[in-house]
């Protein structure tokens, strides 16, 4: 097989071209690059500098609000967490003292343990009030109000407020339990 070299010199660039096959060869003089660089006197203006300055700005501040967003949504998730976390746990403990205890026995058991207790005279309510942790937990108990289903049915709300005044439920859960009298 023959192959065919040809040499094109331009500007100090030599090609070498290997016909035949598919292969292709450059080689750049480096002393003639070198030369070029080390003889070049032009540098960045300052206009060029300070494009260059605003647009990292730019997109460092971009980059940074991005990261203040997400750190606000990871903090507001975090709070919707512990707060349902926490009507969940008060919730769960009325359940608990459900299993083996009548209503009576539940009001009193809430009322020895810290609990707040302020009821209106309806004989079929119960209000509880503690705080727990930052948060202020008010625990409502209606009994009677299903005895035309059944007698033992008894509903249990749970709302978490953030302040005393108990105002404005930042969550509230609620079940019904089959609780003997």
């Amino acid at each position: 097989m023959k192959v065919k070299i040809t040499a094109i010199r331009a500007d100090k660039i030599n090609w070498f071209y290997v016909l035949g096959s598919q292969c292709q060869i450059w080689r750049i003089n480096m002393q003639h690059r070198l030369e070029k660089f080390q003889h070049n006197e032009k540098g960045f203006t300052l206009l060029e500098l300070l494009v260059s300055v605003v647009l990292l700005a730019i997109v460092v501040g971009a980059l940074l609000s991005m990261f203040v967003t997400s750190t606000k949504n990871n903090i507001t998730s975090a709070e919707v967490v512990d707060e349902g976390y926490m009507a969940q746990k008060h919730m769960e403990k009325i359940y608990s003292l459900g299993k083996d205890k009548s209503v009576s026995e539940i009001a009193d058991h809430l009322f020895y343990s810290g609990y707040g207790y302020n009821s209106k005279i309806d004989p079929d309510y119960a209000c509880f009030m503690v705080r727990d942790g930052e948060y202020y937990i008010k625990t409502e108990l209606f009994y009677g109000i299903y005895d035309a289903i059944n007698e033992d049915l008894c509903k249990v709300v749970v709302s978490v407020y953030n302040d005393s005044t108990y105002s404005d439920p930042l969550t509230s859960m609620q079940g019904i339990y089959l609780i003997k009298e």
